[in-house]
């Protein structure tokens, strides 16, 4: 998985593709398929498989699809969802400055 071989479109899908693979999640639902979720985000079948396979290791399977759970694993990964080290505070406003200010995280290693 190489972070610079995806277009900036397909990047900007896939918080809606974390999103959907999460409710589904939820309703332990366990497979999907690539044309599923094309249909319930308005999206492309082929396009959905193209940035699917550009960020997942795993590759859907005929009749049985993807795995939810590890596509959302590999989509978190990709977007840095487990990054704990490193964050960034976009705009200063009072509360940022509030956030930058407050002793307490350095308790937490921040």
């Amino acid at each position: 998985m190489d972070n610079t071989s995806i277009s900036r479109q397909a990047l900007g899908r896939m918080p809606y593709y974390l999103g959907y693979l999460k409710k589904l999640e939820a309703s332990a639902i366990q497979n999907v398929s690539a044309p599923t979720v094309a249909a319930a985000l308005g999206l492309n079948e082929v396009q959905v498989r193209k940035d699917l396979a550009a960020v997942s290791h795993t590759a859907g399977k005929p009749r049985t699809g993807f795995v939810v759970a590890e596509l959302v694993r590999d989509i978190e990964h990709f977007l840095g969802y487990d990054d704990v080290n490193n964050a960034v505070l976009i705009g200063a406003g009072a509360l940022g400055r509030a956030l930058l200010s407050y002793k307490g995280f350095s308790g937490y290693g921040l």
